[in-house]
């Protein structure tokens, strides 16, 4: 009796095994913000895409281990910078579906600011700059900048990262720094919340207009269809519009055929 027993647990647990599914992620790296909550930020989103079904969000904080994982995912949906983008389509299949929509935009330019008493690039020289993105991202969108320029005065400038494009905004006031990269929607913002410090910033210059994040995708797998109606579907409610938040975005919507033809010549330009 005892034996039919156990056989018939054994014969439920294999079954309940064989129904288990693992969850369907979504890998998300960003080197244009400096998120440093990712735990907060995994629990979150885990808590939202559970609603409507075995989905997972996974971010990462590496450039590296993020590459090393898209490269040894044969299917899976992305969530990542534009820019990035432009290198890892380079040496990985990936079809770009949505692009993110902030302040009503698809896309952004970086802005140098200053105070008004450094009027050219070259009064940069040796100084420092504060910015949200990484290293490698920023030194990127200020060669765009100081594009007429000789690299070594590029290289003579300090790079400080900081939390967010205010927190690098507001470092000048205080000293920390000679200049800011930040979007130009955030130096918009500054002037809406600290009216005195924009009136005080001047801009030497600006980066090339670029998307915002984009999700690609990698392989056919029918769930990715199912994730990216739920990111479509984000803005509808306030859940949704919260988490979205979060990564400082309004929504998602579809890339069109032009969009997608200047995201490649962007890629191919780099």
């Amino acid at each position: 009796m005892l034996g039919l027993i156990l056989t018939f647990c054994c014969a439920n647990l294999f079954a309940e095994a064989d129904k288990y599914t693992p969850p369907y992620k979504i890998y998300f790296y960003n080197p244009e913000s400096n998120i440093n909550n990712f735990h907060s930020l995994k629990v979150k989103f885990d808590s939202y895409l559970s609603q409507f079904g075995a989905f997972e969000f996974q971010p990462f904080d590496k450039k590296e281990t993020f590459e090393k994982m898209l490269q040894e995912t044969d299917d899976g949906i992305f969530l990542l910078s534009s820019w990035h983008y432009q290198f890892l389509i380079k040496n990985n299949s990936l079809k770009p579906v949505l692009v993110a929509i902030a302040n009503g935009k698809i896309t952004q330019r970086k802005t140098l600011s200053s105070t008004s008493d450094l009027q050219r690039l070259e009064d940069l020289r040796g100084k420092s700059i504060t910015t949200a993105g990484s290293k490698q991202y920023s030194k990127n969108r200020l060669r765009e900048i100081f594009s007429d320029y000789p690299q070594e005065l590029l290289d003579s400038i300090k790079l400080v990262r900081v939390p967010t494009d205010m927190d690098a905004l507001s470092s000048i006031k205080y000293g920390m720094s000679a200049a800011a990269l930040s979007s130009e929607a955030s130096l918009k913002k500054l002037n809406g919340i600290y009216p005195k410090l924009y009136a005080q910033l001047r801009t030497l210059g600006t980066s090339k207009q670029k998307f915002l994040a984009l999700v690609v995708i990698k392989g056919h797998h029918e769930k990715a269809q199912q994730l990216l109606n739920i990111l479509q579907k984000m803005s509808q409610t306030v859940d949704g519009r919260n988490k979205l938040h979060m990564l400082g975005l309004e929504g998602w919507r579809m890339l069109t055929e032009p969009e997608l033809k200047l995201l490649n010549v962007q890629a191919g330009g780099e």
